[in-house]
Protein backbone atom coordinates (compact mmCIF):
# COMPACT_ATOMS: atom_id res chain seq x y z
CA UNK A 1 0.00 0.00 0.00
CA UNK A 2 1.19 3.51 -0.84
CA UNK A 3 0.13 6.51 1.21
CA UNK A 4 0.88 10.22 0.75
CA UNK A 5 2.07 12.25 3.72
CA UNK A 6 1.48 15.95 3.10
CA UNK A 7 3.75 18.33 5.00
CA UNK A 8 6.22 21.06 4.13
CA UNK A 9 8.28 20.08 7.18
CA UNK A 10 11.02 17.67 6.03
CA UNK A 11 12.08 16.79 9.58
CA UNK A 12 8.50 15.84 10.46
CA UNK A 13 8.26 13.75 7.28
CA UNK A 14 11.44 11.86 8.15
CA UNK A 15 10.23 11.19 11.69
CA UNK A 16 6.86 9.89 10.47
CA UNK A 17 8.45 7.75 7.74
CA UNK A 18 10.60 6.13 10.44
CA UNK A 19 7.44 5.21 12.37
CA UNK A 20 6.15 3.32 9.30
CA UNK A 21 9.30 1.22 8.77
CA UNK A 22 8.47 -2.47 8.56
CA UNK A 23 4.73 -1.84 8.23
CA UNK A 24 4.48 -2.72 4.55
CA UNK A 25 3.12 0.76 3.84
CA UNK A 26 5.17 3.00 1.57
CA UNK A 27 5.03 6.66 2.56
CA UNK A 28 5.38 9.20 -0.24
CA UNK A 29 6.18 12.68 1.04
CA UNK A 30 4.38 15.53 -0.74
CA UNK A 31 5.44 19.05 0.23
CA UNK A 32 2.18 20.75 -0.72
CA UNK A 33 0.98 24.05 0.71
CA UNK A 34 -2.60 24.05 1.96
CA UNK A 35 -4.62 26.57 3.90
CA UNK A 36 -4.55 26.39 7.72
CA UNK A 37 -7.16 28.97 8.75
CA UNK A 38 -6.95 30.76 12.11
CA UNK A 39 -9.32 29.71 14.85
CA UNK A 40 -9.49 25.98 14.16
CA UNK A 41 -8.51 23.22 16.56
CA UNK A 42 -5.61 20.94 15.63
CA UNK A 43 -8.19 18.26 14.79
CA UNK A 44 -10.17 20.59 12.50
CA UNK A 45 -7.01 21.79 10.75
CA UNK A 46 -5.86 18.21 10.12
CA UNK A 47 -9.29 17.05 8.90
CA UNK A 48 -9.66 20.02 6.54
CA UNK A 49 -6.12 19.59 5.20
CA UNK A 50 -6.51 15.85 4.61
CA UNK A 51 -9.80 16.29 2.74
CA UNK A 52 -8.34 19.03 0.53
CA UNK A 53 -5.13 17.11 -0.24
CA UNK A 54 -6.93 13.81 -0.98
CA UNK A 55 -9.05 15.57 -3.59
CA UNK A 56 -6.08 17.49 -5.00
CA UNK A 57 -3.83 14.41 -5.32
CA UNK A 58 -6.57 11.87 -6.11
CA UNK A 59 -4.90 9.56 -3.61
CA UNK A 60 -5.13 8.46 0.03
CA UNK A 61 -3.33 11.01 2.19
CA UNK A 62 -2.67 11.94 5.76
CA UNK A 63 -1.66 15.21 7.37
CA UNK A 64 -0.48 16.08 10.87
CA UNK A 65 -1.25 19.13 12.93
CA UNK A 66 0.21 19.55 16.39
CA UNK A 67 -0.44 21.99 19.19
CA UNK A 68 1.19 22.69 22.55
CA UNK A 69 -1.04 23.52 25.49
CA UNK A 70 0.26 25.30 28.62
CA UNK A 71 -2.31 24.28 31.24
CA UNK A 72 -1.45 27.13 33.61
CA UNK A 73 -1.93 29.71 30.88
CA UNK A 74 -5.42 28.84 29.58
CA UNK A 75 -3.98 26.21 27.21
CA UNK A 76 -1.99 28.83 25.31
CA UNK A 77 -0.62 28.60 22.59
CA UNK A 78 -2.72 25.57 21.62
CA UNK A 79 -3.29 25.16 17.91
CA UNK A 80 -1.37 28.41 17.32
CA UNK A 81 1.93 26.96 18.60
CA UNK A 82 3.92 27.66 15.43
CA UNK A 83 2.53 31.16 14.95
CA UNK A 84 3.08 32.12 18.60
CA UNK A 85 6.66 30.85 18.58
CA UNK A 86 7.36 32.82 15.39
CA UNK A 87 5.83 35.93 16.98
CA UNK A 88 7.24 35.69 20.54
CA UNK A 89 10.38 33.56 20.30
CA UNK A 90 11.74 31.70 23.31
CA UNK A 91 11.97 34.75 25.58
CA UNK A 92 8.38 35.79 24.98
CA UNK A 93 7.16 32.26 25.66
CA UNK A 94 9.28 32.02 28.82
CA UNK A 95 7.76 35.26 30.12
CA UNK A 96 4.31 33.70 29.84
CA UNK A 97 5.42 30.47 31.54
CA UNK A 98 7.02 32.39 34.42
CA UNK A 99 3.71 34.15 35.16
CA UNK A 100 2.05 30.95 36.39
CA UNK A 101 2.92 28.38 39.04
CA UNK A 102 1.27 25.60 37.01
CA UNK A 103 4.00 24.42 34.63
CA UNK A 104 2.01 21.44 33.30
CA UNK A 105 1.65 21.20 29.54
CA UNK A 106 0.93 18.71 26.79
CA UNK A 107 1.52 18.19 23.11
CA UNK A 108 -1.52 17.14 21.08
CA UNK A 109 -0.99 15.63 17.64
CA UNK A 110 -3.94 15.14 15.29
CA UNK A 111 -3.31 12.99 12.22
CA UNK A 112 -6.12 12.97 9.68
CA UNK A 113 -6.43 10.31 6.99
CA UNK A 114 -8.60 10.73 3.92
CA UNK A 115 -9.31 8.92 0.66
CA UNK A 116 -10.67 10.87 -2.33
CA UNK A 117 -14.44 11.30 -2.13
CA UNK A 118 -14.63 10.03 1.44
CA UNK A 119 -14.85 11.54 4.90
CA UNK A 120 -11.57 12.24 6.70
CA UNK A 121 -10.81 10.40 9.96
CA UNK A 122 -8.67 11.81 12.77
CA UNK A 123 -6.32 10.01 15.18
CA UNK A 124 -4.88 11.73 18.25
CA UNK A 125 -1.84 11.37 20.45
CA UNK A 126 -0.98 13.30 23.62
CA UNK A 127 2.26 13.69 25.53
CA UNK A 128 1.99 15.21 29.01
CA UNK A 129 4.83 16.92 30.82
CA UNK A 130 6.11 20.12 32.41
CA UNK A 131 7.74 23.28 31.14
CA UNK A 132 11.08 24.78 32.09
CA UNK A 133 11.98 28.42 31.52
CA UNK A 134 15.28 28.02 29.74
CA UNK A 135 16.46 26.33 26.57
CA UNK A 136 18.26 23.18 27.66
CA UNK A 137 19.99 22.29 24.39
CA UNK A 138 21.18 24.39 21.49
CA UNK A 139 20.87 23.38 17.87
CA UNK A 140 23.71 21.96 15.88
CA UNK A 141 25.02 24.15 13.01
CA UNK A 142 22.61 23.99 10.07
CA UNK A 143 19.93 22.20 12.10
CA UNK A 144 16.37 23.45 11.63
CA UNK A 145 14.29 23.92 14.77
CA UNK A 146 11.11 22.17 13.61
CA UNK A 147 9.85 21.58 17.17
CA UNK A 148 11.08 24.49 19.31
CA UNK A 149 8.82 23.56 22.22
CA UNK A 150 10.67 20.24 22.64
CA UNK A 151 13.64 22.29 23.88
CA UNK A 152 11.82 23.31 27.09
CA UNK A 153 9.28 20.50 27.57
CA UNK A 154 10.05 17.63 29.98
CA UNK A 155 7.86 14.54 29.38
CA UNK A 156 6.10 13.01 32.38
CA UNK A 157 8.42 10.70 34.29
CA UNK A 158 11.60 12.22 32.83
CA UNK A 159 14.16 14.77 34.05
CA UNK A 160 15.41 15.91 30.65
CA UNK A 161 13.73 17.86 27.89
CA UNK A 162 12.28 16.09 24.90
CA UNK A 163 15.10 17.26 22.64
CA UNK A 164 17.75 16.09 25.15
CA UNK A 165 16.11 12.66 25.26
CA UNK A 166 15.98 12.49 21.45
CA UNK A 167 19.67 13.41 21.23
CA UNK A 168 20.42 10.45 23.52
CA UNK A 169 18.18 8.13 21.49
CA UNK A 170 15.84 7.74 24.47
CA UNK A 171 12.72 9.44 23.21
CA UNK A 172 9.58 8.35 25.04
CA UNK A 173 6.54 7.40 23.01
CA UNK A 174 5.74 10.78 21.53
CA UNK A 175 2.41 12.38 20.80
CA UNK A 176 3.05 11.91 17.08
CA UNK A 177 4.01 8.25 17.44
CA UNK A 178 0.82 7.60 19.45
CA UNK A 179 -1.30 9.09 16.66
CA UNK A 180 0.64 7.19 13.96
CA UNK A 181 0.14 3.89 15.83
CA UNK A 182 -3.63 4.47 15.74
CA UNK A 183 -3.47 5.26 12.02
CA UNK A 184 -1.39 2.12 11.38
CA UNK A 185 -3.90 -0.04 13.28
CA UNK A 186 -6.71 1.43 11.20
CA UNK A 187 -4.86 0.86 7.91
CA UNK A 188 -3.89 -2.72 8.80
CA UNK A 189 -7.57 -3.55 9.36
CA UNK A 190 -8.31 -2.18 5.87
CA UNK A 191 -5.55 -4.21 4.17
Amino acid sequence: MELCLVTKNNAKAKQIKDFFKGSGIVIVHKAIEYDEPEGLTVQETALQGAKYCAELLHAPVFVDDTGVFFEGYNNFPGARAKREYQKLGFQGLFEKIKKTSNKKAYFLCAIAYCEPGKKAIVFEGKLHGTLVTEVRMTLLPGEYDHEPYSRFFIPEGETKTLIELRAEGKEPTSHRRKAVIQLLDYLKKKM
